[in-house]
């Protein structure tokens, strides 16, 4: 009789053990598949940050330099983006544009793409940049057709003549898009 009770004994203590066992096992597989999740998730993304170039000087020519405010604003692109790695910067071949993203271009060792915003190949940009976080300077109306064309609805419209604020970031996680309006001032 005592060695029955023996075995219920040894098998009472070693049921809470299988417990605890299956239940380590049970947490570790969940951390590992957390982990590659989190990091296919981060591997599968795709940012776009487009902005208009900073404020121009009415010189009256096709093709104006920078205001001293506008100068001013370029250089505030380097604290706008320092916590983010950029691996190209678009900007059509306008001083304005190019001139706006230069500090930031020169401050990262980037040389600045240049693009025609009626020639751009929307569907193309994104498929080379998979991965990447991309800059594109541009107009206030081209910027917000580019980003409507880059998220596939028409959301936003042409920017004022003095908006010079706005930040459109779309992020592009696998098939998924998703986009807001940041302001820069």
């Amino acid at each position: 009789m005592k060695m029955k009770r023996l075995k219920i004994e040894i098998k009472k203590k070693t049921e809470p053990m299988k417990k605890l066992i299956l239940v380590l096992l049970l947490v570790i597989t969940s951390c590992k598949t957390t982990t590659k999740s989190t990091k296919n998730q981060i591997k599968n993304t795709t940012t776009f940050y487009f902005f208009r170039h900073a404020e121009k000087d009415n010189d009256g020519t096709k093709d104006p330099n920078l205001s001293p405010l506008g100068l001013q604003r370029a250089t505030n692109y380097i604290d706008f983006f320092k916590d983010i790695k950029i691996d190209a910067i678009y900007s059509t071949d306008f001083k304005r544009t190019l001139n706006t993203i230069k500090p930031l271009a020169k401050s990262r060792n980037l040389e600045p793409i240049i693009y025609n915003p009626i020639k751009i190949d929307y569907e193309g940009i994104v498929v080379k940049h998979k991965n990447q976080t991309v800059l594109v300077v541009g107009h206030s109306n081209t910027t917000p057709s580019f980003v409507n064309k880059i998220i596939g609805k028409t959301i936003y419209k042409q920017m004022g003549e003095t908006n010079f604020s706005d930040v459109y970031k779309v992020t592009i996680i696998d098939s998924k898009i998703n986009y807001e309006l940041l302001k820069m001032d």
